[in-house]
């Protein structure tokens, strides 16, 4: 790339949007073949869903858990994860150099009022699998 001084004064343009971290489980324990489900999520001021941030660890073996995502417009009245495609189906396989770190993995979810994940516990996931995880939302909003 070849920059050109034109004299100008350099201008940054501001984005209009701004990628939010929600905290959805914090230390949740996803025992065996068990699941658990995150609070929902708000999408309402949402560009689009970035991906999820999630952590599976155990002590006694190497976790390995499956996420899923389910979608709402009033947050009663649920799709089902198992029609979704899945953002995981296994911790242990996609991320094999590392599977009980922060992993970043991408969500193609489909823009609707509210979001929730399920995170369940995949073949011989360990009884004291730890599960961390962060929905990061690309949001828009009023630039001055």
């Amino acid at each position: 790339m070849i920059l050109i001084d034109t004299g100008l004064p350099f201008v940054q343009k501001k984005s209009s949007t701004r990628l939010v971290r929600h905290r959805i489980l914090n230390n949740h324990v996803v025992a065996s073949t068990g699941n658990v489900t995150s609070g929902h999520i708000s999408l309402e001021y949402a560009e689009r869903v970035e991906s999820l941030q999630l952590m599976a660890s155990s002590v006694s073996g190497t976790a390995d858990v499956k996420a899923e995502y389910e979608t709402s417009w009033e947050a009663s009245l649920w799709d089902n994860a198992d029609d979704n495609a899945d953002i995981t189906a296994s911790t242990l396989i996609d991320k094999a150099n590392n599977p009980e770190g922060m992993n970043v993995f991408p969500v193609s979810a489909p823009l609707n009022k509210y979001i929730r994940i399920k995170i369940t516990g995949v073949a011989a996931n360990p009884a004291d699998t730890v599960v961390t995880a962060y929905l990061i939302v690309r949001e828009g909003f009023a630039s001055a």
